[in-house]
Order: structure tokens, then C-alpha cells, then sequence
């Protein structure tokens, strides 16, 4: 067995793509305080630099304009997206116990040899790095001087120097899908074959792996295969529904719906119309496929697949459909994975 380089590997950002990345490959090593969220790695480095000071401290946190759910740190720049669920002054003192605990294992996990992985922003920060090599240097080793840090450098941007340990993504944009920050690495041959070689452990990298198969990555390993066009999916549908040829109904306009759409159109299935709660979307076309109430529906032998992601709101669109006493068949779209062969993650590492 190979003798590993590192105790763990941390993301520093810039945004979900490279956590949700390590994850798939088994380099992910636990939560970390730049996972989740939009950063310049300026600001990052000065966090570091500074042992996480005012870190996440609600005077600095400012609501986004119009979407009450996301925030920005005045203070460092940093913009999330993920942290509330509902209500962010209810909610504000678990978000700053989460950072806080994760900002607490950082530090003591930097302790010990760690490989920090950062995919670049930007040509301007390529810039940054060029010009700030000795800096970034000094504090990525603060705490331990076997420290590294690995740079990921999409193929649209400039290179960076022999000087810096780096590799080449071979994407032309960095997308938001989850399924595409899931493989963002894949892109990238020889980046995969050095993990394997230089960073973690194999018993490590088992180890991460077997935490990462959680409930949650099943619906994105369902939006790649539909992205891909797997007939699995197809195939497990017909023989759920039985009575498939009559069609579908997609509940949910938002981007898993459109996935859906998309794949089910693709493969010559029928969807009869789109069911949305949501009075603003009601009344749109999304692919020549009208959105609609539920209430609008007069047939009673109805097929529909749940393109929502979160539990609450499936909870509720399953009473709406057990108090219409309908003669209806429902999936979820995360339940879609149960109908499917047994297939894994595996697939794509």
C-alpha cells in the first residue's frame, strides 16, 4: 500500500464545484468553512491568515436584495447561497455555530500535513497568484510547513507557472448543475491520476467515499444519467407507471422539472403537463408544455413524477394529492433511484 502524502485534503473554494468534487473521489475529508459559498481567494487567504477573525459574525452579514435566503459577508466578500432555509434571523445563530465548529476542526486539522485544492476564479486571480506567490505560501504553510496547495486552472484561462503545483480543468465555463460539480474534476486526467497517487491514503480515500454515499448525491446521480440519456430511467419508469403511454405529469417548473422534461420529451415519453403551486408560473410554456394547478386537472387515472427537492414541500404535494381522491401513481424524483439498476457513483470516478 502506498504511503499517503497528506492527512487530509480541504477545499478553499471558489465555489461548490470543488468540495462536491472531492467528495466523488473520495478526497473530501469532512465539512469545511469554504465549501458552500462563492470566494475570491484573497479573502480566503486573509481568513486563514488571520485565524478565522470575525469570521461569519452577524454585523458583517448583509441579506441579497430580493431573495431573503442568501447573504454576503461585507467584511470578506464572501456570497452564500445554501446556509437558510427559511428564515435567516431565526436561523442566524445555527449558521454561526456550523461555521464556527468548522472553522475550529480547520485549524487543528491544518496542523498536520494538508492538501488544499482551489479551482481559479479568474484570469484575475491567476494575476493574484503570479503576484503573490510568497504570501500565499507563508499561510497556506501557517500551520504546518508540509502543507500544499494545488490550483485547478480551467483551459479558457491563462497557465500558471512551473513554480506552482497546478493542472488544467478541460471545461469551457464553470456550471452550477450538480451533476457537473460532481464530475468537474474528470475533466481533468492527470489531476485524477496524481489524487490517486500523491494526496490520500487508499484506506482514507475508502473512507470518504463510504461517507459521501448519502440520500442527497442520489438525486444528482439521477440528473447526470438524464443528462446523458441513460435509458435506465426510461426503462424504470415504464415498469412503475404500468400504464406509461398515457403519459406523465411533471410536478415542479423549476430546474429539476426542466431535467425531467427534457430527458422524458428525449425519450419519446408523453408529459401531458407541467403542476406547479406557484400562481407566477402558472400559465407558462416550458418546451411547448403548459404549467398548470393541480386543481385544473379533471382526469382521474393521472401519472406523475415529483420534480422537487425538498422533503417539506413533497410532504405537502402528497396531501394535495391524497385529499383529491384521484386515482393517481406518484414518484418522487429522488425515489426514481430505487427503480433503477444497481448502479453507483463508482461509474464516474
Amino acid at each position: 500500500m502506498r504511503t499517503a502524502f497528506f492527512n487530509s485534503c480541504i477545499s478553499l473554494g471558489w465555489f461548490c464545484g470543488t468540495a462536491s468534487s472531492m467528495s466523488l473521489h473520495g478526497l473530501r475529508c469532512g465539512s469545511g468553512p469554504f465549501d458552500w459559498y462563492y470566494s475570491d481567494l484573497k479573502a480566503v487567504l486573509e481568513v486563514i491568515d488571520n485565524d478565522f477573525l470575525d469570521f461569519m459574525l452577524r454585523e458583517n452579514l448583509k441579506l441579497v436584495d430580493n431573495n431573503p435566503k442568501e447573504f454576503f459577508d461585507t467584511k470578506y466578500g464572501f456570497y452564500c447561497n445554501h446556509d437558510v432555509k427559511e428564515d435567516f434571523e431565526q436561523e442566524y445563530p445555527f449558521i454561526f455555530k456550523k461555521y464556527s465548529k468548522r472553522a475550529k476542526r480547520f485549524l487543528e486539522d491544518t496542523k498536520r500535513p494538508t492538501c488544499f485544492l482551489r479551482t481559479v476564479r479568474s484570469n484575475q486571480e491567476i494575476l493574484y497568484i503570479k503576484e503573490n506567490k510568497e504570501y500565499i505560501e507563508r499561510v497556506i504553510k501557517k500551520n504546518n510547513c508540509k502543507n500544499e496547495i494545488i490550483f485547478l486552472v480551467p483551459r479558457y484561462m491563462d497557465d500558471l507557472p512551473g513554480d506552482f503545483l497546478w493542472f488544467k480543468l478541460d471545461i469551457n465555463q464553470y456550471i452550477g448543475q450538480g451533476f457537473e460539480m460532481r464530475t468537474l474534476f474528470n475533466s481533468s486526467k492527470d489531476f485524477l491520476v496524481y489524487c490517486k497517487e500523491r494526496i490520500l491514503s487508499e484506506e482514507k480515500i475508502r473512507e470518504n467515499i463510504s461517507y459521501d454515499i448519502t440520500f442527497r448525491t442520489k438525486g444528482i446521480l439521477i440528473d447526470y444519467w438524464m443528462n446523458n440519456m441513460d435509458d435506465c430511467i426510461k426503462l424504470g419508469l415504464v415498469d412503475y407507471f404500468n400504464s406509461i403511454d398515457s403519459g406523465v405529469y411533471i410536478w415542479g417548473a423549476g430546474a429539476k422539472g426542466v431535467i425531467l422534461l427534457n430527458y422524458l420529451l428525449a425519450k419519446g415519453i408523453q408529459v401531458n403537463g407541467i403542476i406547479d403551486n406557484d400562481d407566477k408560473k402558472v400559465g407558462d410554456v416550458v418546451n411547448g408544455i403548459h404549467v398548470t394547478k393541480f386543481s385544473q386537472l379533471h382526469q382521474n387515472n393521472i401519472n406523475i413524477i415529483i420534480a422537487i427537492v425538498s422533503e417539506q414541500a413533497i410532504q405537502s404535494i402528497l396531501k394535495q394529492i391524497d385529499e383529491s381522491e384521484k386515482n393517481i401513481k406518484v414518484i418522487s424524483y429522488r425515489n426514481i433511484y430505487g427503480l433503477l439498476p444497481k448502479l453507483s457513483w463508482d461509474y464516474y470516478r
